[in-house]
């Protein structure tokens, strides 16, 4: 074999016409590789960049951890976590997510974030969840909305409610609700540029019990699926 090699080679040194013939297919092969290996690279950057640390769950088992707070939670020993919904297409979950990652994996953070995805119509099988639907995201925006004018100036969501043609009045993405043993004590929708991780460590922690917002009424996780 080892022979079999050597008068090959002996006869592309000695076979001039074929060495330039050998650096163009090279060349060629490297052209021809590039874009894939372009492509490969992009896709690890994008997969690195794609990074959720948040626990990801379904529009349904986000009503039924609220459901369950509400019964398991008591004033001594509460259930406290803060629900973060996102959009594939949304700038701004794209430019929180960095420091969303970081609060989570970092040890001093006393906060759960559980995270719902309501993209529609993609092809991402991570983003794939049939619980949750434009109907049902409806029912939320119309118990957020109660929320928002049924109480006192502490039930600020970070937006105006819209006009009544409009499908969802509230919803936005990204969206924080504080929940505390099943009610949500806090809500914001799109909020203002964070720009470090100690602004995010401030606006992700919880507000005091005096600074709960003025609100009663039952989660109805039924109501909300419909």
């Amino acid at each position: 074999m080892k022979k079999f090699f050597s008068k090959i080679i002996n006869y592309i040194k000695r076979t001039a016409w074929i060495q330039p013939l050998l650096i163009v297919v090279v060349i060629f092969l490297i052209l021809f590789l590039l874009n894939p290996i372009a492509n490969g690279i992009s896709s690890i950057v994008s997969c690195i960049g794609d990074t959720n640390n948040m626990e990801e769950i379904t529009f349904k088992e986000y009503t039924e951890k609220v459901e369950n707070s509400a019964v398991k939670g008591t004033d001594n020993d509460p259930v406290e976590f803060v629900v973060v919904f996102t959009s594939d297409t949304c700038s701004h979950c794209k430019q929180m997510k960095p420091y969303i990652n970081t609060y989570v994996k970092s040890k001093g953070s006393k906060v759960k974030l559980y995270n719902v995805d309501v993209t529609f119509n993609t092809k991402k099988d991570r983003y794939n969840d049939k619980t949750v639907t434009e109907e049902r995201l409806q029912n939320l925006d119309e118990r957020i909305n109660q929320y928002y004018e049924n109480n006192t100036s502490k039930n600020n969501v970070g937006a105006e409610p819209a006009g009544p043609d409009e499908q969802f009045q509230l919803i936005g993405t990204p969206m924080f609700i504080w929940y505390y043993n099943g009610l949500e004590v806090k809500v914001d929708v799109n909020p203002a540029t964070i720009n470090n991780n100690t602004e995010f460590r401030e606006f992700i922690s919880f507000p005091k019990v005096d600074d709960f917002a003025d609100w009663d009424v039952e989660f109805d996780a039924k109501k909300i699926l419909g």
